[in-house]
């Protein structure tokens, strides 16, 4: 598929040195291009050219003139433009005519747009979709009667967009800001009290208390004179918190490394419209990142166009097994141990910490005890009884 792009958006080719071509298909695989090099060779789209052409191995590299159909039939617009021109009009006609290119919705202030959007797509209006396969106003019933607050709703076509104008139901969108549920905060693990502000409630904790996780420390429930009253809880509280962290490395242990990626997915896009032409749905590796490569047609004065490709490349994951000397393994152990700690400790404020280490023959183990202060409320709903 990559090839008959190259054919048709145009290509050069790039005859690599041999002393240079490791650092070459190095740069490549850095910058998220999957080009292959075969015999020295390769081919590279106009935008992978783009990507590279300030690289300090660009200059080593020598390039052939641009070739395809597109760039050719670009060389021939001086002596037949107005053929030229009347082609490429009929084609983007042909593509275009009748197409959703996209969809403005106004009107709206308490339904969100992507609420209407939802409705929308599942009722047949969405970009790439066609206006003559469309019946507005049956879409225009339903969105009114699909319960999410409007109560009326007009579809016009302008050229290639369709414009949804709605009026919301009365009270929608006023003060839902405010409107929360009652609630409140309790703690998120065994803790000693540091510090507490209540916004909203009635605090049940005091600094220097020992809580369990769960228990109560800011309540929404509030007791009076005239009864029983629910309200959303709000505040901060500090807690003193004792927590044990240990990361142990085995002498040996399988590593993971990306040898090279694959194109898994290759998507056309002409202005909003975007069309799957290929796609491997075998489970990529999670751990690895998946490079998404954006390709735009562009003139030969360097003018972008609105057609292009979008092609995601998946890793080529190798997995080999790794033994360590007892000097790395010991590194390797407090490396990951300080990472573990700074992820546990990146909300917090250390008051003690005590670090050991151990090897027993197969792995060698890293632990400590760490006292911090950081935020143990969290907030949950209270469940209210339905009324017998």
């Amino acid at each position: 598929m990559r090839s008959l792009y190259l054919f048709l958006f145009g290509y050069r080719t790039a005859d690599v040195p041999k002393d240079v071509e490791l650092q070459f298909v190095n740069l490549l695989l850095k910058l998220g291009i999957g080009v292959r090099l075969k015999r020295g060779r390769a081919f590279l789209s106009l935008g992978d050219l783009k990507k590279i052409e300030n690289s300090p191995f660009f200059p080593s590299v020598k390039l052939s003139s641009v070739r395809g159909a597109f760039p050719w039939l670009l060389s021939l617009r001086n002596r037949y433009f107005t053929a030229f021109a009347l082609f490429l009009a009929v084609l983007f006609n042909l593509i275009l005519s009748g197409t959703v290119l996209d969809v403005r919705i106004s009107g709206n202030d308490g339904v969100p747009d992507y609420k209407i959007r939802e409705e929308l797509n599942r009722f047949g209006l969405y970009t790439g979709s066609r206006f003559s396969s469309l019946d507005t106003e049956q879409i225009e019933l339903k969105l009114i009667e699909c319960g999410i607050g409007i109560a009326w709703v007009n579809i016009n076509r302008r050229g290639n967009v369709a414009y949804v104008e709605v009026v919301e139901e009365k009270g929608i969108g006023e003060n839902i800001s405010s409107v929360l549920s009652p609630s409140n905060i309790v703690a998120s693990c065994d803790a000693v009290i540091a510090e507490i502000t209540v916004k909203a409630g009635k605090a049940h904790v005091k600094v220097g208390d020992v809580v369990k996780k769960g228990d109560i420390l800011i309540s929404g429930v509030i007791e009076n004179d005239t009864g029983t009253s629910l309200l959303h809880a709000e505040g901060t509280v500090l807690g003193t918190v004792v927590g044990d962290i240990a990361t142990s490395v085995p002498k040996s242990e399988e590593v993971k490394s990306t040898v090279g990626f694959e194109t898994s997915e290759l998507r056309l896009n002409i202005l909003n419209f975007s069309a799957n032409i290929f796609k491997n749905y075998r489970n990529s590796d999670s751990e690895c990142d998946i490079i998404i490569d954006n390709e735009y047609l562009c003139l030969l004065n360097g003018v972008r166009l609105p057609i292009g490709y979008t092609r995601v490349l998946s890793p080529r994951v190798s997995v080999s097994e790794v033994t360590y000397t007892e000097s790395e393994i010991i590194l390797l152990a407090y490396k990951r141990h300080n990472t573990a700690l700074s992820a546990l400790l990146s909300s917090g404020e250390v008051l003690k910490i005590s670090t050991n280490g151990d090897f027993d023959g197969e792995k060698y183990t890293v632990s400590s005890s760490v006292t911090y202060i950081t935020s143990i409320g969290e907030e949950r709903e209270i469940e209210l009884s339905p009324s017998k």
